[in-house]
């Protein structure tokens, strides 16, 4: 979410602006007259999207997507330039406040600090967290859609009012998590929860029990647990869960299996497959393979 293009909206009250020189913030509501795709190319940094309302799919690069229904905070962490594309629902309002910080306010030994973002980041180019948004962050991004300002007072609130956004953003997906479990974890332990995470990477259709998991990553069962919920924002299974379901898309997306096979490998039932790949993906999976052989 960058600027949402007008062209596709009606009731558009969007804006841009940069308080600081180092972020760009954009926000505003949009109504959808008919699905609407657009995407923006980013560079280095942070960006984080606070979303108050809406339907819409992002996916960063060429990964699979991912659906924001409702209420949701996301932080991307960039390490090089990169992609995020954006697919609105028609006929859905949406809501919402962007912010985008280069690396000259987030050098990166602050991309690094903490234990947790600097773990987690080691998936590749593009770091993505994703939750719901505490209450005191939603009355941030609300505080700064109705700021009643003009001139030069709005452009310093708008600037105090991203930085605090940053600030919560920040605290919630690594402070809060990891004080929550990996405070107690030194950097060994983290790299070995690191460890068991590419475990579940290397073959998520035959994953070890939960206990084999432990022990082949070289941690018991408690720290595997307090770690991965601190370093991922979730449980072992559920991350599981999500690597299947991602890997399924890929498959179908590329024609390399039908659905049934997804779904075997997935570790569903057909019917409860299709369910949940389209509460996961907002789309059926019979609808990504026939895509695939167009």
């Amino acid at each position: 979410m960058g600027s949402v293009p007008d062209h596709q909206a009606r009731v558009p009250a969007q804006w841009s602006a940069r308080p600081l020189a180092a972020f760009d913030m954009n926000g505003g509501e949009a109504a959808f007259i008919q699905p609407t795709h657009d995407c923006e190319t980013l560079d280095a940094g942070l960006k984080i999207a606070l979303v108050l309302e809406g339907d819409l799919i992002v996916r960063v690069d060429e990964g699979a997507p991912a659906r924001l229904n409702g209420a949701s905070l996301c932080l991307f962490v960039g390490r090089e330039p990169w992609r995020l594309d954006h697919e609105y629902a028609a006929g859905r309002s949406l809501r919402y406040v962007t912010l985008n910080l280069d690396t000259s306010l987030l050098e990166a030994e602050a991309l690094d600090s903490g234990a947790a973002l600097a773990a987690a980041a080691e998936d590749g180019p593009v770091s993505a967290f994703r939750s719901s948004p505490p209450s005191s962050v939603a009355a941030i991004g609300e505080q700064i859609l109705s700021c009643p300002m003009q001139g030069a007072a709005r452009t310093l609130y708008l600037g105090g009012k991203g930085l605090e956004l940053t600030a919560m953003a920040l605290d919630h997906f690594v402070g809060g998590e990891a004080r929550a479990g990996a405070t107690s974890l030194g950097a060994a332990e983290l790299r070995r929860v690191v460890v068991a995470r590419e475990m579940l990477d290397a073959a998520p259709g035959r994953a070890p029990s939960l206990s084999e998991l432990a022990r082949g990553a070289g941690l018991n069962v408690r720290k595997l647990t307090a770690g991965f919920r601190a370093l991922y924002g979730m449980s072992v299974a559920e991350y599981l869960r999500e690597r299947r379901m991602v890997e399924a898309w890929r498959s179908l997306s590329s024609g390399a299996c039908d659905v049934t096979r997804a779904a075997e490998d997935a570790g569903y039932a057909l019917p409860h497959f299709s369910a949940a790949f389209l509460r996961r993906f907002g789309v059926l999976p019979s609808a990504v393979r026939s895509r695939s052989s167009i």
